[in-house]
């Protein structure tokens, strides 16, 4: 029986380990996850082996993590936290890599509340523990939470976890020097900084070599590529991502090589292959929902949508945008949910004027989607604290969105509605009473919007003399500078009687994304 079975040696366990943390560095993942199995499988019978299960088990998850078994991974995780109590003081360290570990994993998942906590409970564990000792925690600690900031595309508190964590590689562990440059080099990339954005990853590329990773180099290679991407680099950009994809792809790394699928459906849509790049996100689609990654698969569902529009699929985007949707607002993304709307009001504006007789009935349905998608997006520039950044916002995303909602209620016929658009857009911006707290470096913007290489409105056609409308730029100027907020405005009274500007679209939108979008003071409008 197992159980009675001669121990194995601690050296020979080691060895296993080590030959498998060998394989996962070289980009053999599935080598590396059967030789942990073995591992595991070895030291699960003998109690005084405990510590090496767990550490194998720790290495399990790792592997069936880059494989995209997220399942899998989590399972081994938790395995481990059961153990952690048994172990005493190597418990306790097990315990912060395990919680750490676990918090990509949930990141990964879309279970982005989850890895927060999991996150600050390793934090204060480490804090509590020897710092000399932890130095190699706290930094990986530092890199999952630059992964969450990143996560939310918030682009400030990623560039201030970035740089504290390349801070204490280089006096700790100057080895790790990669992961926090290429951390810098997305949260640029984010913050429309893309040269240096472009200089971190060279730099990161350059580290991630010699230390030996290469699943990182290949991830570092699709960070340079959407860099590239960026600055719509199309030709420079397209090797990156198919040498990171067939990396991926050869390592059976799935969910990773999904990724860079939908990357490469971009390059295929930005140059208007539509058919290639429908091909790229059906592929990407699916290995995603193998992999369980709702919230990226939402993505890709409204980058398909955005082809099925450019291609007259109407019914078919509709069904795409209704399913992201449901994903995003499962999830608390109330951004998300208004871009989606916006989109989807475009979608039905399109189809109700195709003929010399405009459909009523699309254009109302429209109406009630883009009212409120275009007060939920306004709001968000009262948290951007820099003036630049507020005025991009208002340029790239508020703008065109209050635009469709003012054209729709012209073709709609409805006047209140143009005259209470009108009334609303006068109302002013106080500033914030909070806004002396205000840390500096930070936005209070913690969104995850579409990216801007994503280029969803190429696909819809703004009216004639409107400027192109690149929603996906939304977050493109986020950086880390201290400024002053803005409350959002007051609700305005039409009458003495209380009637309320926009009221219902008010309170749509704060009971559909979740977010307030007017004060609750109210003020007069005569």
């Amino acid at each position: 029986m197992a159980s009675t079975a001669s121990p194995p040696t601690p050296e020979s366990v080691n060895q296993l380990l080590t030959t498998g943390a060998d394989a996962y560095l070289r980009g053999d993942p599935r080598r590396a996850l059967r030789l942990f199995d073995q591992a595991a499988d070895l030291t699960a019978p003998h109690a005084g082996l405990r510590a090496l299960h767990a550490e194998a088990l720790v290495n399990r998850g790792n592997a069936a993590h880059a494989l995209g078994d997220h399942a899998a991974a989590v399972a081994a995780y938790h395995r481990v936290l059961d153990l952690c109590d048994q172990l005493g003081e190597i418990g306790q360290t097990q315990r912060r890599i395990t919680l750490v570990n676990l918090a990509q994993v949930l990141l990964q998942l879309g279970e982005i509340t989850e890895a927060q906590a999991v996150l600050e409970q390793a934090l204060a564990l480490l804090r509590s523990g020897d710092q000399v000792e932890s130095a190699d925690l706290v930094v990986t600690c530092l890199l999952s939470l630059t992964s969450l900031a990143l996560h939310r595309q918030d682009w400030a508190r990623a560039i201030g976890l970035a740089t504290e964590s390349l801070a204490l590689t280089q006096a700790c562990a100057p080895h790790l020097a990669g992961y926090p440059l290429v951390n810098l080099a997305v949260a640029n990339t984010g913050a429309g900084r893309l040269d240096l954005a472009e200089d971190f990853a060279n730099q990161g590329i350059a580290a991630l070599h010699a230390l030996g990773d290469q699943a990182a180099v290949a991830d570092a290679r699709q960070n340079l590529g959407v860099i590239h991407l960026k600055a719509l680099r199309l030709d420079a950009a397209e090797p990156l991502l198919l040498a990171s994809h067939a990396f991926f792809e050869q390592s059976g790394m799935d969910h990773r090589a999904a990724l860079v699928l939908r990357l490469l459906g971009n390059v295929a849509a930005m140059r208007g292959e539509s058919e290639r790049a429908v091909a790229a996100y059906t592929r990407c689609l699916a290995q995603l929902d193998a992999a369980g990654a709702e919230v990226e698969a939402a993505h890709v569902r409204a980058f398909l949508a955005a082809e099925d529009i450019a291609n007259a699929r109407y019914a078919a985007a509709e069904d795409r945008l209704r399913a992201a949707f449901a994903v995003f607002a499962a999830r608390g993304l109330g951004p998300h949910c208004a871009q989606l709307d916006f989109w989807h009001a475009t979608l039905l504006e399109q189809r109700a004027t195709t003929s010399a007789a405009p459909d009523a009935e699309l254009l109302a349905r429209a109406v009630e989607l883009a009212v409120p998608a275009a007060l939920a997006l306004d709001a968000v520039r009262f948290d951007l604290v820099n003036g630049e950044l507020r005025d991009r916002w208002s340029r790239q995303v508020a703008a065109p969105a209050m635009r469709l909602a003012f054209r729709l209620a012209v073709r709609l016929g409805d006047a209140r509605l143009v005259a209470e658009l009108i009334e609303s857009q006068c109302a002013g911006s106080p500033p914030h009473p909070d806004a002396a707290d205000t840390p500096d470096g930070q936005t209070g913007l913690q969104l995850v919007l579409l990216d801007p290489d994503d280029q969803l409105a190429r696909s819809g056609q703004p009216a004639a003399g409107d400027d192109p409308v690149p929603l996906g730029t939304a977050l493109a100027g986020v950086a880390a500078q201290a400024g002053l907020r803005l409350a959002p405005p007051p609700r305005l009274a039409l009458t003495e009687a209380g009637d309320i500007v926009l009221d219902r679209h008010i309170a749509r939108a704060e009971q559909r994304y979740g977010t307030p979008v007017r004060q609750q003071r109210v003020i007069p409008t005569w």
